[in-house]
């Protein structure tokens, strides 16, 4: 009764955002208030399954199933046998935003926008003399991917270059997923006025792929899912939301027919589904047929569109890994174990790089074509074939 610790009456509140393939580690996190406190418990030192357990007033035989499944998981690695540690970083949270507001105040200030802006308009020519449909829309309809564009090359070029100093140090580990925790301790107080200065707005990139009869396989990519755009059908079990739904394996060879012949007679069930695209915004009823209002790639030219973009910007994207680089690493690393370096290095540093929900705050309402309809808009959405 005297070991019990703070986390029994007053657990952490904890945050976290990922990338690649953690939906089963997702769901565990999501499942149960026991997962996240057990990853701050054990952020820095190893624990065993008492030490958790006094630490969180809980008897250690309810906490051993949840660890085997987050060892399973990959949530947790043993460095010897009983003990535990978190298997990512995990930050304060006031730390983390702090180190995010400099290096977005960064990025403003030194007018990193204005000239990526500047860089893709000047390319025009070249990205709408590519071979996809689209290249005849609204330039200021294909920023939202132009921009997309632009954070890929910010997300390499810029995180090659802060890496040189380590010389290949500390290789990628190449994990299937990623994932940061950030919490506030009981005693810890946290100043939200840190998000009133961020100007960024929320985004994502999340990408689907489908195996078709026709065209193999095809993806849907979803650039950017936050409000203002719908997600009112989100399921509590499922990742995905809103204009994630719109498309699937069995409607996106449709989009793909009526890009290349908008005329297309339709059968039964494809007109039910072009009704479904036209209530949505995928597609337009003019004259000539129906008109797809998203843009289709091939691989090839999609490649070519992304090189196109980052020969344009890379040289914006050194000049902000310098700027940046060393003084997040300095306000972050504190709260890195050395087993955790090459995995700061290579996912917590490669966010800082990731600068799309900037641009998007920069380009609202200057540079990027807005819907008259956020309910019924393919703004931000593509396919690849």
């Amino acid at each position: 009764m005297n070991n019990i610790g703070t986390s029994a009456y007053a657990p952490a509140q904890v945050d976290r955002f990922w990338g690649g393939s953690m939906s089963r580690a997702e769901k565990l996190m999501g499942s149960s208030k026991i997962v996240p406190q057990i990853m701050v418990i054990c952020r820095m030192e190893q624990k065993s399954v008492n030490d958790i357990a006094d630490e969180m007033g809980v008897a250690p035989v309810y906490l051993e199933d949840i660890l085997e499944k987050m060892t399973a998981e990959k949530l947790l690695i043993t460095p010897a046998k009983g003990k535990y540690l978190s298997n990512c970083c995990v930050f304060p949270k006031q730390a983390y935003y702090e180190a995010k507001l400099y290096a977005n105040k960064i990025f403003h200030d030194g007018g990193f926008p204005e000239k990526i802006n500047e860089r893709l308009f000047a390319v025009k020519d070249k990205i709408t003399s590519l071979d996809f449909y689209g290249n005849h829309f609204d330039y200021r309809y294909l920023m939202w991917l132009l921009y997309a564009a632009a954070e890929d090359s910010f997300g390499t070029v810029g995180l090659d270059e802060y890496l040189k100093k380590y010389n290949g140090k500390y290789p990628n580990d190449g994990r299937d997923y990623q994932l940061t925790v950030l919490y506030i301790l009981p005693d810890e107080s946290f100043d939200g006025s840190v998000f009133n200065e961020i100007k960024a707005t929320h985004w994502s990139c999340l990408h689907q792929f489908f195996d078709t009869a026709d065209y193999g396989h095809v993806g849907f990519i979803n650039g950017f899912e936050a409000p203002p755009f719908p997600n009112e059908d989100r399921r509590p079990d499922d990742c995905l939301v809103g204009r994630d739904r719109w498309v699937d394996g069995n409607n996106i060879s449709l989009l793909i027919d009526l890009a290349k012949d908008p005329a297309k007679r339709l059968t039964e069930y494809e007109e039910e589904m072009a009704a479904n695209f036209l209530k949505k915004g995928l597609l337009e009823k003019e004259d000539d047929g129906l008109i797809v209002q998203l843009p289709i790639f091939s691989r090839a030219v999609r490649d070519e569109f992304f090189e196109i973009v980052r020969t344009a910007i890379e040289d914006l994207a050194k000049e902000y890994a310098e700027a940046i680089g060393g003084e997040v690493e300095k306000r972050l690393m504190p709260y890195v174990r050395k087993d955790m370096v090459g995995n700061f290095l290579h996912w917590d540093m490669r966010m800082f790089f990731k600068i799309l929900g900037c641009l998007y705050w920069y380009g609202w309402d200057k540079h990027l074509a807005l819907p008259e309809d956020y309910s019924r808009s393919a703004a931000g959405l593509e396919l690849i074939v």
